[in-house]
């Protein structure tokens, strides 16, 4: 066996032993804290499966055992849109469970508390300084900029004071009437092609009705701005911009784990070779979206156009958030 096939084999061997002894010393510490352990020997804040486990999900549910899945699944991206409260009420069922609401995710990486206890989250959102925000995630959902699901500390107690200071019945009141609006017209468009009848009808597009739905609320709430639904003035992009405002926080909204991993500068070049032999693809769109949203979002002079922008004729809270 040659010397360097050697070295291979011996990285390989300290590496796993060294991935054993983490999971081992974080399942100790997740034993230690009194509640209910699940198990999973992969390391969840890797990049690599990140990106690629959301995407198999179908795949490791139809090899794996229905057991073996659900336990998988736990250390995948967005389980609780599948499981909702699956995990939990296995645990009221289970007479053995220390906790019948918590119970610690415990990985290769760092222990993940997952929780439905009130007084549990009321104690985790009092105590913000012994729960602080992970570097991995400030990265991720810092791309324009610090708020309060990136920072920490003092900035975050600013950020956090201006977003309190306009949830209150009135912006409650917008939310409930643009809502039932904007559901309206979704019943509108989805019954349009039925007869006139029927009380009901299919779709294959109704998670992106919902996802639009969502942001249109979003934006009548947080900017002032009421958007009709088939509204399609909005879409198009201010002189300067690749992008409209709202087109990049759709984008935003529904590309969040995208935008966190990618590198901005490949996905530009994407967007722009778009016009000579590549089309127009997904991670194309995210690169030409960061450089619009910070140039919507940025304070100088010169990003500002003589017609004002989307972001300037909203409610004036956005542009406090700035540093």
């Amino acid at each position: 066996m040659s010397l360097s096939a050697q070295l291979l084999i011996a990285v390989s061997v300290l590496y796993l032993t060294r991935l054993y002894y983490n999971f081992r010393h974080n399942v100790a510490k997740a034993q230690a804290i009194g509640l209910t352990v699940s198990a999973v020997p992969i390391d969840q804040w890797n990049a690599f499966w990140l990106m690629l486990a959301s995407p198999v999900r179908e795949f490791f549910r139809s090899v794996l055992s229905r057991s073996t899945f659900r336990k998988l699944n736990l250390a995948i991206f967005g389980w609780e849109f599948g499981e909702k409260r699956r995990p939990f009420d296995e645990l009221t069922i289970n007479l053995d469970a220390l906790n019948h609401k918590s119970f610690v995710l415990a990985v290769l990486s760092k222990l993940k508390l997952w929780t439905i206890d009130r007084q549990a989250i009321q104690d985790v959102l009092h105590r913000t300084h012994a729960f602080e925000v992970p570097s991995a995630l400030e990265f991720a959902l810092g791309q324009f900029g610090p708020n309060v699901m990136t920072t920490n500390g003092a900035i975050w107690a600013r950020h956090r004071r201006i977003v309190s200071s306009v949830i209150d019945e009135r912006i409650s009141k917008t939310v409930f009437e643009v809502s039932v609006r904007q559901s309206l017209e979704l019943l509108d468009e989805l019954f349009a092609d039925s007869q006139e009848d029927s009380s009901s009808a299919e779709t294959l597009d109704l998670f992106n009705m919902l996802k639009k739905l969502t942001i249109h609320v979003l934006i009548a709430s947080g900017m002032s701005q009421q958007v009709s639904w088939n509204d399609q003035n909005h879409f198009t992009p201010e002189p300067g911009y690749t992008m409209s405002s709202i087109e990049s926080l759709t984008t935003v909204v529904a590309n969040l784990v995208e935008i966190g991993i990618f590198p901005t500068a490949p996905q530009r070049q994407l967007w722009h070779m778009r016009w000579f032999c590549l089309p127009d693809t997904l991670f194309g769109r995210i690169g030409s979206l960061k450089r619009s949203m910070r140039c919507y979002l940025s304070p100088r002079p010169q990003h500002l156009t003589t017609q004002t922008s989307f972001l300037e004729r909203a409610a004036p809270w956005p542009s406090c958030l700035r540093l």
